[in-house]
């Protein structure tokens, strides 16, 4: 009876770990490394980042509209480079050891390695996400304070009467790009919460599982702190997912691109090198910039606004292009 029990939590612990495995896909879109599955993470370390001044990056959306210069970030592109690394070598991990596990299963035998290697390869892979969301949101953190200051800046000056066409589009450019920051940094809070709520919720699953028949009193309120802790962080990943996607709607963020619902991931694969990533956040950054040139004032001549806001009309020629 004690072999045939031992089996039963095998299995059964088995079960739930394989079930959290596979809520690693299903992130509802904002998923790395689904939703940027195609990032070459060798080819970037090979030489794609060679010739990249990671320092500042530099983004030009179309010749007809005003780059933007963003500033340093104390988060170096290598280092993202090597977190997102780290995160795939932890999926690809994560994969044979549930693989391994199933055939255990299906053999009905009773493997106990394959059951630590994939307790120990699932809560690695926690971590590795955990450590590469960090690292974006470091990255999102040190280039949005800037963006909010330069808006406020260039609005100040439309307020003013200073209208020019460098002005309204260059305001349309940083205005848009602030907002995907504003996206990115809330996405990226999401995802963090699912990791928690996802590690939290397999954690208790697996306890509940090897639950005794006759349990002493520090295995109930194990189980019970466990089962608080994965209901809370559950509450909270709904609270954060809820809050990302009323922002997205209160910011006018322009509807029908994919990319949208991904920007965090898009934006940190950009900074790492991903051209692809790039390109495609490219074509979301002028569909959004011509929706805010639409929503600012019409420019109006140079001469004009220098004869009647003469004083912020220098001001403007003295910090835009």
């Amino acid at each position: 009876m004690a072999t045939r029990s031992r089996a039963r939590h095998f299995h059964a612990t088995a079960r739930a770990l394989n079930a959290a495995a596979a809520t690693r896909g299903d992130a509802d879109g904002m998923l790395v490394t689904a939703e940027v599955s195609d990032v070459d993470i060798q080819s970037i370390i090979a030489g794609s980042m060679a010739g990249t001044d990671t320092s500042i990056a530099s983004m030009s959306v179309e010749p007809s509209l005003t780059p933007i210069t963003l500033p340093v970030s104390a988060m170096p592109a290598e280092e993202l480079v090597h977190l997102h690394e780290e995160l795939r070598w932890a999926e690809s991990k994560l994969m044979q050891a549930s693989e391994r596990l199933a055939e255990a299963q299906e053999a009905r035998r009773k493997d106990l390695v394959a059951l630590a290697v994939m307790r120990r390869e699932l809560l690695g892979s926690f971590a590795a996400e955990r450590s590469w969301l960090q690292g974006s949101v470091r990255y999102f953190a040190d280039i949005h304070p800037a963006l909010v200051e330069r808006e406020l800046e260039l609005a100040d000056l439309v307020d003013n009467g200073v209208r020019t066409e460098s002005v309204i589009h260059e305001l349309a450019a940083v205005r848009s790009e602030r907002k995907l920051f504003d996206i990115a940094l809330a996405q990226a809070g999401v995802q963090l919460a699912r990791v928690e709520d996802n590690q939290a919720s397999s954690e208790y699953q697996v306890a509940s599982e090897a639950y005794e028949r006759e349990p002493d009193g520090a295995s109930m309120r194990e189980l019970a702190r466990l089962r608080a802790l994965s209901t809370r962080q559950r509450r909270e990943a709904v609270r954060l997912r809820g809050e990302a996607t009323l922002l997205l709607d209160e910011m006018g963020i322009v509807g029908g691109m994919g990319e949208v619902t991904a920007a965090n991931a898009f934006l940190a694969a950009e900074y790492e090198g991903d051209e692809r990533a790039a390109d495609r956040m490219d074509r979301l950054r002028v569909a959004q910039v011509e929706l805010e040139l639409g929503r600012l004032p019409e420019p109006e001549a140079a001469w004009k606004s220098g004869i009647k806001h003469p004083v912020h009309f220098m001001r403007a020629r003295r910090t835009t292009r």
